[in-house]
């Protein structure tokens, strides 16, 4: 026997209009017992617990006879119903099936929108939740539509293109709808990953902390010497041509990646490109001030002090809908997220969790998923080109010096003339 909690049992009893969501929560806490609610998803679970009531019959009670209208369906909490049909007119009325706790019984009808088939009849006391056909049809085509909207999503991405629609059904059916305001923080470097995030609309930022006092000597000079022997024109020096793959590794991301805070100019990758890096102190980020991401180098009075670490925020692209990210980590079977990942403005993702990533996506498209994130810029390839543009910038200032100073020089020339000659 099932006892109702007493808090359960006050907000099944009011209306829906009535029922705040701490009284929704409570009645969805208290049916995540049921095995019937354990294939739908989180959303659709918590809108049956807003609509649902309590109902209770006696033993021996007609629930619903053949031939009625089909009004709603029930969820038994304690009891157990009879269901029971006839042969032809003729014949007396024959038990089909027993239905008991944490069953369902009454949905087929509701979903063909026919009359009843069948005859149900208590044949203990029974308990039920009850569920009416006018706000299961309601959730059943917002559930419907937010289907679509989520295959549409997965079908822009290339490792599924090739999906059958009752694969990226089954995979669109367990991803979450999931909101985000501008500035939060989505996904940490560092944290463990939690699953397969993708955009449903609004642009999302790829962050990566990084000590760039990594890189050594022999690199820094070669990339200064890149910008000494420059074209004379002072053209910008060439991007890498093996282009890098998007952190989401979708080949749908080209043209993904917004222009960064260091340059006006709009660069289209397949993945978030190292040639423009905009790097910033992490303590200077709200996003981060919940957890330090800066790790505080320990010193000990009996070896010498560790080097001390140049800790940046390198923002290696920007991400928008028909995108996705998060899967790095769960791909290569990490225990941290190599990036961190946060909302430019209002944000909507669908969440694909690890546990059911890892269910679905499987075989071919696993492979496909490992290549693409193999592809992915190393450490190495975001400090050079973070140097890179370091010593670009460097290399424009000292040039504009260089002619503003010739300028002078000449202007100076040009006074001291004309002062002779007067």
């Amino acid at each position: 026997h099932i006892e109702i909690p007493e808090e359960c049992f006050r907000a099944l009893h009011k209306r829906p209009y009535e029922r705040t969501e701490a009284d929704t929560q409570t009645i969805f806490e208290f049916t995540l017992r049921f095995e019937c609610f354990s294939q739908l998803p989180q959303s659709v679970h918590q809108q049956l617990c807003h609509f649902m009531y309590y109902d209770s019959l006696d033993e021996n009670k007609i629930v619903y006879n053949t031939g009625d209208v089909s009004q709603a369906f029930w969820i038994i909490i304690n009891g157990t119903v009879r269901i029971r049909m006839r042969e032809d007119h003729n014949e007396p009325l024959l038990t089909r099936a027993t239905i008991t706790s944490g069953q369902t019984f009454g949905e087929s009808s509701l979903a063909k929108d026919i009359p009843r088939t069948q005859t149900a009849e208590t044949a203990t006391p029974c308990e039920f939740l009850k569920i009416m056909k006018i706000d299961y049809d309601g959730i059943k085509s917002a559930h419907e539509k937010d289907l679509d909207q989520k295959r549409d999503i997965l079908l822009q991405v290339e490792v599924f293109k090739n999906w059958t629609k009752k694969e990226v059904t089954n995979l669109a059916y367990v991803m979450s709808l999931k909101s985000y305001s501008p500035n939060k923080l989505i996904l940490k470097q560092g944290d463990a990953p939690t699953g397969v995030f993708f955009i449903k609309s609004g642009k999302c930022k790829l962050v990566k902390e990084i000590d760039v006092g990594k890189l050594d000597k022999e690199r820094k000079m070669e990339i200064r010497m890149k910008m000494e022997l420059n074209d004379p024109a002072h053209s910008p020096p060439k991007t890498t041509t093996n282009r890098i793959q998007s952190a989401s590794t979708s080949p749908k991301r080209e043209g993904a990646m917004a222009k960064t805070e260091a340059s006006s100019r709009r660069e289209v990758t397949t993945r978030p490109s190292t040639s423009s890096l905009k790097a910033s102190r992490p303590s200077t980020s709200a996003n981060f001030s919940s957890s330090k991401l800066s790790p505080s180098p320990s010193f000990s009075t009996r070896s010498p002090p560790k080097p001390k670490k140049n800790i940046k925020l390198l923002h290696i692209g920007t991400l928008g809908p028909g995108h996705f990210f998060g899967e790095l980590g769960i791909v290569n079977g990490s225990k941290e997220d190599p990036i961190s990942v946060l909302s430019e403005g209002h944000v909507e993702v669908f969440v694909l969790y690890k546990v059911n990533f890892q269910k679905l996506i499987v075989g071919k498209t696993l492979e496909l998923m490992k290549k693409h994130v193999a592809t992915f810029p190393t450490d190495q390839e975001v400090l050079t080109k973070y140097y890179e543009q370091k010593e670009w910038e460097n290399y424009k200032k000292r040039l504009i010096k260089e002619i503003l100073e010739d300028k002078r020089s000449a202007s100076s020339l040009v006074n001291n003339w004309m002062t002779s000659r007067s």
